[in-house]
């Protein structure tokens, strides 16, 4: 229900609510885990073993994950209500587009089904070092603690995954939308810009995301191994094997959403099928090896795995879409990569200050000094990191931060259309970011009424060689008419500012621009000779964002 009830709220632009419904479940969470040590103590003066294991304390802990889940469920019927979709129940099968859906279905599943299968088969191999520790452990032999086990491998994982999971899956889903249009639409074009932009915007944190954890892979280490200095150690060597993956696997988790905005779901199966063979056969082999080495392998199938994953994923979009504007998001990747390669010094820089590059430096010395050298090396790798941005003049930051901004009133002008005088007004009024988006990033070329809330409806005009390009445009393709808008867009706009919505073109010109009759006072075609070179000078227009209202 909580996954229904999402969709619903994506495919009205309401993209907010979602993300923001799993904090009370972890708020209800949080407190059944308090009451649990509250009645039954905590696991350090109270051990919580199997002997003393009853189903009241599988109650309490079930119960309240339950109750969690139902509250995040039930949260989300006020925003879905209010968005006034006269939803009812209805009973039956037919004519609801079941027969499409369990045509995709089947094809999620089996994918579903593969990866899960292989992940089983390589836990089966992570098992083996954590089996080999016990023995030695039971046998009194010291050298148990040298070996990482499966839970190294599961809390590096959890770690180098946070990038992907908080920009990666926001991007995705609020892209998810314009993909799904520009496929209905046979926007070919709209669809490769829409991924594009995608994979540069979240590039910003992502590529940040993989060199900051390996900067800071010793102090993580030391924190999340409970402060156990030769724990920590394994944990950041297997973090560093697997953080600078993480780029690659959140850009082959965006390339697949224009396989299922396009209601492909064959080909991602045939994707999962092929990274799943790289892992049965890696983790065969990989079994062979010495067993101290057998986790460190694993993430390094984990990382062959994400890039192969992303050169599969492109040799099928080239297929759909005839190229991936690939010259432009490799520059835009190298010029975010030399940035983050240089917040890495700085972090590297700042380590060596605090000593975290010897054995009994601070960082190693207890887990809150690993946490005091997170919290102080992190911001100077932020900071570095965004300066080199400006420098290396990476503009998809301002895409990223975009929201941020507008929530602290930093808004962009924008310019209006010429009134009915001739005169242009010189006032620009701010948009603002409606509630229901919480803090997502905007994506340009795609907003609609349910995601974002502006001012009064502002245009641009191109100025008076924008007409004349226009004007001789549409004669050199035979045209004896100038489509008010259409030409407009194509000859002034960029390609990714073009929205694509399923309303149709009349309507995403009213959603995007409703004031833009004055023009010619209608939304039909105007005639070529109509458009007087004399009156157009008044009519050129002022400096704004081509973005539209929204800031």
């Amino acid at each position: 229900m909580y996954a229904l009830l999402t969709q619903v709220l994506n495919a009205n632009g309401a993209f907010g609510p979602a993300m923001w419904a799993p904090i009370l479940n972890n708020v209800v969470a949080i407190a059944g885990l308090g009451m649990f040590i509250w009645i039954l103590g905590a696991n350090i003066t109270n051990p919580h073993t199997l002997d003393n294991w009853g189903p009241f304390q599988t109650f309490l802990i079930a119960g309240f994950s339950t109750v969690g889940v139902i509250a995040q469920t039930a949260i989300l019927l006020v925003p879905v209500i209010r968005l006034r979709l006269g939803l009812r129940p209805r009973f039956g099968w037919r004519g609801v587009g079941l027969g499409q859906a369990a045509k995709l279905s089947v094809w999620t599943l089996l994918t579903a089904a593969v990866g899960q299968l292989a992940f089983l088969y390589v836990m089966r191999i992570a098992t083996i070092p954590g089996s080999e520790r016990l023995r030695l452990a039971h046998e009194g032999d010291p050298a148990a603690a040298t070996l990482p086990g499966n839970a190294v491998l599961e809390v590096a994982s959890q770690l180098y995954l946070l990038p992907h999971s908080i920009i990666a899956l926001s991007l995705a889903t609020v892209l998810f939308n314009r993909m799904a249009h520009a496929s209905q639409a046979g926007n070919k074009a709209e669809l490769r810009e829409a991924l594009s932009h995608g994979l540069r915007t979240m590039a910003v944190a992502t590529v940040f995301g993989a060199l900051a954890l390996f900067a800071l892979a010793g102090p993580l280490g030391m924190f999340f191994s409970g402060g156990n200095p030769q724990d920590g150690v394994m944990l950041a060597q297997t973090l560093t094997i697997l953080a600078l993956s993480t780029p690659f696997m959140s850009a082959n988790f965006m390339m697949s959403r224009v396989f299922y905005a396009n209601e492909d779901a064959r080909t991602p199966f045939y994707i999962q099928l092929m990274l799943a063979l790289l892992n049965v056969v890696g983790a065969f082999i990989i079994q062979f090896l010495p067993v101290g080495r057998i986790i460190f392998a694993i993430a390094v199938l984990y990382t062959l795995g994400n890039i192969l994953s992303v050169v599969i994923s492109v040799w099928f979009l080239r297929r759909l879409l005839g190229h991936v504007d690939g010259p432009r998001i490799a520059n835009s990747y190298i010029r975010m990569g030399y940035a983050a390669l240089g917040s890495a010094i700085a972090g590297a820089l700042a380590l060596w200050l605090l000593g975290s590059y010897h054995a009994d430096g601070f960082a190693w010395s207890s887990r809150l000094a690993a946490l005091v050298t997170v919290v102080v090396v992190g911001p100077v790798m932020l900071v570095a990191y965004l300066f080199l941005l400006r420098v290396f003049h990476v503009s998809e930051l301002r895409d990223l931060l975009r929201p941020v901004l507008g929530r602290l009133g930093r808004g962009v002008p924008v310019a209006k259309a010429p009134s009915a005088g001739g005169k242009q007004p010189t006032t620009a009024v701010r948009a603002t970011v409606s509630d229901d988006t919480g803090l997502i990033p905007r994506i340009s070329g795609e907003f609609d009424a349910a995601s974002f809330r502006a001012g009064p409806a502002l245009q641009t005009i191109p100025s008076k060689d924008g007409w004349d390009d226009v004007r001789d445009g549409a004669t050199a393709e035979g045209k004896d008419k100038v489509d008010a808008w259409s030409d407009v867009e194509k000859a002034y706009l960029p390609d990714e500012d073009i929205p694509s919505t399923a309303q149709g073109p009349q309507a995403a010109q009213a959603s995007r621009c409703p004031a833009a009759a004055p023009i010619r006072g209608r939304w039909e075609t105007t005639p070529i000779s109509a458009v007087d070179p004399a009156a157009k000078g008044d009519a050129s227009s002022q400096t704004g964002s081509q973005n539209g209202p929204i800031s």
